[in-house]
């Protein structure tokens, strides 16, 4: 046979991985539907409701720690009778302040939650196609 009878072909099929890279890329530059920027709002919304308190109780718990190890290094000090003091009153005052982080973390949760999750059961009601009047 002569090489004019001859029929050549290439395929290529991208591999799973490439695939949802270029899924990926792609729907970057399709833009969002009403439902994805729903459900983004949606987990935003979670997030604050999640996020703001454990910061804010962790700060109170690491201020509150650090203010103790103060005044529990004052009371190991203990040249003196007035560093034993105040080193008494500081590690007293450092463990109050530990005390109330996890109150804090209660408080704020349960303000964000009142103040975020009529938006967050709508949006969720929406997304899953029901009525949103489920409490």
């Amino acid at each position: 046979m002569s090489e004019e009878n001859q029929f050549s072909y290439s395929y290529f099929a991208p591999t799973e991985e490439e695939r949802r890279q270029i899924e990926s890329i792609r729907g970057q530059y399709l833009g969002r539907t009403a439902a994805e920027a729903k459900l983004e709002l949606m987990k935003k919304l979670d997030g604050r409701v999640h996020k703001w308190p454990a910061a804010a109780a962790i700060t109170c718990g690491v201020l509150g720690l650090l203010i103790f190890g103060g005044g529990l290094a004052l009371c190991l000090e203990g040249a003196l009778a007035a560093h034993m003091a105040v080193g008494i009153v500081l590690s007293v005052v450092g463990f109050a302040v530990m005390l109330v982080a996890k109150p804090l973390h209660s408080r704020i949760q349960r303000a964000l939650k009142s103040k975020y999750g009529d938006t967050i059961l709508k949006l969720s009601a929406e997304l899953l196609g029901g009525d949103g009047d489920e409490k």
